[in-house]
């Protein structure tokens, strides 16, 4: 191969509440506020996922499979870079939807700031998303809270549990931490979400007027 692979020891982070987050109102703006973490005693900073994460994290698996110039990559030679071709990597946008009509998105009175990136190595795919300060405008009592469109179906026969799952609802007065489980509908690319207390899902009422935050990430198989 390239070289010697390092291991990049990734941390989750460990802190007393670590979904929890404090509303600031914004000065002469009404109903407009600034959200700041308020996590208690943070024990383990973690890993942070963002661009600067991820790009090194592309670039070390770039440096042991050079790719092609005209494929994105850095025109590197290796008799062995046909491996490469068997892992893809891009980014996708999530939204949230309705269990009632995963058709289309939710409306929104605030888009927030939406993140997808997946790495996709043979059947294999690992998803990373992120969702901060997304408001849902509408109310569906007969749906509940599901999140997707994911880059490609799951495979497996039955729900495909991910292995971090964070979502929290925020409004001016009242604040709820939410550890779920997260799960990937069976053949589908909808991620449906649990509640810590005994698996119950998330109506979508319960969401409506308040910003929603996700944190997600797993792997699971796909047939493409």
């Amino acid at each position: 191969m390239g070289g010697t692979y390092n291991l990049s020891n990734f941390q989750n982070r460990d802190s007393d509440h670590p979904t929890r987050r404090k509303l600031t109102p914004v000065e002469g703006q009404e109903n407009v506020y600034d959200v700041s973490r308020e996590e208690g005693t943070v024990r383990v900073e973690g890993t942070p996922w963002n661009y600067d994460t991820m790009n090194k994290f592309d670039k070390k698996i770039g440096d042991m499979f050079p790719v092609k110039i005209e494929n994105g990559g850095t025109g590197g030679t290796n008799k062995n870079s046909a491996v490469n071709n068997l892992m893809t990597t891009g980014t996708f946008t999530p939204n949230l939807y309705s269990s009632a009509n995963p058709t289309r998105p939710l409306n929104y009175s605030n888009a927030g700031d939406k993140y997808g990136v997946y790495y996709k190595l043979g059947r294999f795919v690992y998803v990373n998303i992120r969702i901060h300060n997304c408001k849902v405008s509408e109310s569906d009592p007969d749906g509940y809270l599901v999140i997707g469109e994911l880059p490609f179906a799951n495979a497996v026969g039955n729900f495909t549990t991910l292995t971090v799952g964070e979502f929290a609802l925020y409004s001016p007065d009242l604040e709820r931490d939410r550890a779920v489980s997260c799960s990937i509908m069976n053949g589908g690319r909808m991620i449906r979400l649990s509640k810590g207390d005994g698996g119950t899902q998330i109506s979508v009422n319960d969401a409506t007027n308040h910003a929603c935050d996700a944190i997600i990430s797993g792997v699971y198989i796909t047939n493409a």
